[in-house]
């Protein structure tokens, strides 16, 4: 059973568009309601506010109040669940479809290396004998391919003969179990019928322990790691998780399309092209380092280029999470953690044979791409975001290149630069940039302006050329960028599409999302902007912003591709940026998106001279508070209605449902995780104003104890 339409609420701040915030009483009622109700609401494709006011600013009020609502049992009926939202045409409200799925076509299933195996006694004893077995490759490279490939087929085998089906061997038990308790109804206890229950209940706890240790791997919930068995839990959550990432429908030119091979067929060729070198970009070295500067020294650029040992390679290993998602091979970082002293000796001749000859066997850098929506509706393939996921063994190359790497970037980079760079906070970056959006109402000889640019698919489109330029021009060893050239140059992608693998193709620009390496090699290139803001300035360009007599404010703030510049409110200044932006996007590839970026103007400047200097640079303009690296950025002291967002957001994570199916102790951890990757990350920058910790707090402590954020509980008096 599903209910769609009209609903008359939301469930919290994020949910409308407003200068008000909505009743928190009516919110909560209506979060009561769906628990209550044991509703689950489906995901959301199209528009985001399903109702418009249609009223003049600042009275313009967007709400989310069509929604569709379904029961668990009527979920499991489908693969996929889908609200698709229309556009308003004579209407408020936009009209809404419900889509569902069936999948009848069965699907192969990747291997994937089950952490339950490592619990078995004769699984060392069998890994060795197969590991050590010959095989025909004489290079160490291609040696610990061929043994995983071996090693992956005789485990397959051995699966099936020792483990079988875990869900049928618990249901054959547990008929066994219960006439072995008939049988003792019927005639009493004995010692035989004793022992056979105590066996049979013992076996059944076992296979129940490696249910649990599946649904626990697949749910890739990591915030529970031990305790009690949550079976059910797990079980839902990978449910959920898998009906969040089937991709039921797209735009197509325009064009809403729900045939599944039309659909893979036009993401393999977007991302094909995507990772494709447009045009042949002619950098050369001498142009870049009239920009950058050569900073490395000898000693770094030994550092960088020697031949890693045994500690650094076993470090390499063991710095990777374990539970991160496995590559195409299927292999991820437990085994080789678990497996180490067995698998050792190759995996370091083989790590120790790229750095010597410089070298990636075909298949070893073949990489899986799986799409992650970058927001809550997604209408277009450009709203996935893709995410790599490489062999366990080539991350462990690329973690040791990355380790060196991060020691010295810091000399490399300007200060302006705080993504992935050792030493530099994220929350730094957002403490600046909040004091920046504070100066600008200060009138010091002139107006301000801040302009956030928004770049298209930024670490997708980086030119290697480009990378190779700049760090050329940087002073880095040829030795360090010949296996950086390697990386990228072997890299290969398939395309995982609902589960099915999609397209292989090779790949001639752009840095993977999930590669250690790539978040700062990216940072060392970006810096190329960053020095051409600097010397626009230095040049009298830009006239940067002042914080007060004789005290220039940073002219700009980058972290990875978030990049927020300060200065001015000058049409010089809007048409020294536009050069700027648009060379820079010329030898590196990086096109930024002017519909996507704002500029976000002082209190003083004119309307009439706010539409010159959009014009000249061709961002709209648009209004605080403005959302830079997770956290809000507005004028004055924090408000509720600053940070009422963020707190609708947790207390919805807190569903009923997560109460229902975990135990007092695991709710705490939940509560945990929730607190310290939500809240903590702005409480860094701002002082929350105390009713908000209030509500949070009282739904945290009602969650813990009762399972349900609006049940009061009674707490035990000892």
């Amino acid at each position: 059973m599903f209910f769609i339409g009209d609903f008359n609420a939301v469930k919290g701040a994020h949910e409308r568009k407003s200068d008000w915030l909505p009743n928190a009483s009516a919110c909560r009622e209506f979060c009561d309601f769906i628990d209550a109700s044991g509703f689950v609401e489906s995901n959301t494709s199209g528009l985001f506010y399903t109702w418009c006011g249609r009223r003049n600013l600042p009275s313009h009020v967007e709400s989310v109040l069509d929604r569709c609502l379904y029961f668990e049992g009527f979920a499991s009926m489908w693969n996929s669940l889908n609200t698709h939202v229309l556009s308003r045409i004579a209407s408020d409200h936009s009209p809404i479809i419900l889509q569902c799925q069936e999948n009848t076509v069965p699907r192969r299933r990747n291997f994937k290396f089950l952490d339950m195996w490592l619990s078995h006694p004769d699984f060392h004893d069998f890994m060795q004998a197969s590991w050590q077995a010959p095989t025909n490759s004489t290079c160490p490279l291609y040696n610990v391919m061929a043994k995983i490939k071996q090693f992956r087929t005789e485990l397959k085998v051995w699966n099936k003969q020792v483990f079988g089906n875990v869900d049928d061997g618990i249901s054959q038990l547990q008929e066994s179990l219960m006439k072995i308790q008939l049988k003792i109804a019927d005639e009493g206890y004995s010692d035989s019928l004793f022992d056979q229950e105590v066996a049979a209940q013992a076996r059944i706890g076992t296979l129940l322990t490696r249910k649990s240790s599946i649904m626990q791997q697949k749910s890739r919930v990591r915030w529970l790691k031990d305790g009690d068995r949550n079976t059910s839990f797990f079980h839902k959550s990978y449910k959920m998780r898998r009906k969040n990432l089937i991709i039921s429908q797209l735009k197509i030119d325009g064009v809403d399309t729900f045939e599944q091979d039309v659909i893979s067929s036009h993401i393999v060729e977007f991302f094909s092209k995507l990772f494709s070198e447009v045009t042949t970009n002619t950098v050369r070295v001498q142009d870049i380092q009239q920009i950058v500067e050569a900073t490395m020294s000898q000693k770094q650029n030994e550092s960088l280029s020697c031949i890693p040992e045994e500690e650094k390679i076993k470090a390499a290993v063991f710095d990777l999470a374990s539970d991160s998602a496995a590559g195409p091979d299927g292999f991820s970082g437990t085994f080789f953690q678990n497996c180490w002293d067995t698998i050792k000796d190759d995996i370091v001749v083989a790590a120790k044979t790229f750095f010597v000859k410089n070298y990636l066997p075909q298949g070893l850098n073949s990489n899986t791409l799986i799409l992650i929506p970058k927001k809550e509706v997604v209408e277009t393939v450009a709203d996935l975001r893709p995410i790599v996921l490489s062999n366990f063994f080539f991350k462990v190359l690329s973690k040791i290149l990355a380790t060196r790497l991060s020691f010295v970037a810091a000399d490399s980079v300007t200060h302006n630069q705080f993504g992935f760079i050792r030493g530099r906070l994220i929350h730094d970056c957002i403490m600046l940039g909040s004091e920046g959006v504070n100066c600008m109402n200060r009138t010091c000889k002139g107006m301000n302006m801040a302009c956030k640019v928004d770049i298209k698919k930024a670490f997708d489109t980086m030119s290697w050329n480009f990378i190779m330029s700049a760090m050329k021009a940087m002073g880095y060893d040829h030795t360090f960028m010949g296996w950086i050239a390697t990386i990228f140059s072997s890299a290969r992608l398939s395309i995982l599409y609902n589960g099915k693998l999609c397209g292989y193709f090779p790949c001639s620009r752009g840095v993977r999302q999930g590669d250690p390496l790539s978040p700062i090699i990216f940072g060392i290139a970006e810096d190329v902007l960053s020095r051409l803001i600097l010397k626009a300035v230095a040049t009298g360009k830009i006239e940067p912003m002042r914080m007060s007599r004789g005290q220039l404010f940073p002219t700009h703030l980058l972290h990875a591709d978030e990049v927020l510049i300060f200065c001015k409110a000058t049409i010089k200044n809007a048409r020294a940026i536009r050069d700027i932006l648009h060379f820079y996007g010329s030898i590196s590839g990086q096109i930024c998106s002017k519909e996507k970026s704002r500029l976000f103007f002082a209190k003083g400047v004119s309307p009439c001279y706010k539409r010159q200097i959009t014009r000249a640079l061709g961002f709209p303009c648009g209004n605080l508070p403005m959302i830079y690296l997770g956290a809000p950025l507005f004028v004055g002291r924090p408000k509720a209605s600053h940070l009422a967002a963020i707190k609708d957001r947790i207390i919805c994570k807190f569903s009923r449902w997560n109460g229902l199916h975990l135990s007092m102790v695991r709710r705490l951890c939940l509560v945990k995780s929730i607190v310290q990757s939500s809240i903590v990350h702005t409480m860094m920058i701002y002082k929350w104003p105390r009713s908000l910790i209030q509500e949070i707090d009282a739904a945290c402590r009602n969650f813990i104890w009762s399972g349900d954020i609006r049940k009061r509980p009674k707490h035990a008096v000892s």
